[in-house]
């Protein structure tokens, strides 16, 4: 019996998460969910591109991924499925979400999801997510064909993100610049980039511990990267490879993505300053 995991940008206030599992279970009462995120950020297409290719790695092969950030729902946007052979299944928008996914198995097999009978009855125009995604992913987990789903697709006509990795650039100066950009801001306001670690590993040890400079640029500045937040001081702005291998900014014991500032005696007031999408830049003097 396949798992079901759920990313969206629902959040928890309303009932959508709900709906969409009790469709699932109506389908296949003996399915297992797993909430991987409901708080990506809304609409934010890149946002959940990362949650997803960075989540589903750790997950068994055969697994069966939801994910809807949807802001096209409703409008000729396909729904999809992908099958990638050792890996499992991607359920949700044509718009973007699985680009990092494309980007990184070149042996996938993508359906629009058009057949009907594995949909709901009725197709809302505001939520696939509950009508045709969760239905899909229960028929799945209890054993239908993947062919049976709707028409094959040619993989190289799906939507894209652009930008998906950083590129080197020589300033005029002669240093050398990796430009990629941010896609997540986590709960504990880490900066976390597209950066990865093996977009550097050419350089020495020495380099990217003493002369890297990390930055989101007018905003964060770091300089080396540490292995770790716990050998930095207390407020200290500090460059890391987080746990999923990503290059982050981090203020130790503090929120990097956010400044607080009093306003008036003792109100005190928290604006975040990096969004999702800003540059996010490493610098080397040669």
């Amino acid at each position: 019996m396949a798992l079901i995991t759920l990313t969206t940008d629902f959040g928890t206030l309303d009932g959508y998460v709900g709906m969409m599992k009790g469709v699932i279970h109506a389908i296949n009462p003996q399915a297992t969910v797993i909430d991987l995120t409901h708080e990506v950020v809304p609409q934010n297409i890149l946002n959940g591109a990362y949650h997803v290719f960075n989540a589903h790695r750790h997950f068994a092969p055969g697994t069966i991924h939801i994910a809807v950030v949807d802001p096209g729902v409703g409008t000729n946007r396909r729904a999809i499925v992908i099958k990638i052979p050792e890996v499992g299944y991607f359920i949700g928008p044509d718009n973007g979400l699985f680009s990092y996914i494309f980007n990184n198995y070149a042996e996938l097999e993508v359906r629009e999801l058009n057949n009907p009978a594995f949909q709901l009855s009725e197709i809302s125009k505001t939520f696939h997510g509950r009508d045709i995604f969760a239905p899909v992913a229960a028929f799945l987990s209890r054993g239908e064909s993947f062919e049976h789903l709707g028409a094959l697709l040619d993989s190289s006509e799906l939507v894209r993100l652009e930008n998906l990795l950083p590129e080197w650039h020589t300033a005029p100066d002669n240093k050398k610049i990796l430009k990629g950009r941010v896609l997540h801001i986590d709960h504990f306001g880490n900066v976390i980039s597209n950066i990865r670690r093996e977009h550097l590993s050419h350089l020495g040890q020495k380099a990217l511990i003493t002369y890297a400079r990390i930055s989101v640029p007018g905003q964060l500045l770091a300089t080396g990267i540490r292995e770790t937040y716990g050998i930095a001081q207390k407020g200290e702005i500090i460059a890391l490879f987080g746990s999923g291998g990503y290059l982050e900014i981090a203020q130790v014991n503090e929120q990097a993505a956010y400044v607080t500032t009093l306003i008036d005696n003792s109100v005190y007031l928290t604006q975040r300053v990096v969004q999702i999408g800003f540059p996010f830049e490493v610098e080397l003097p040669y």
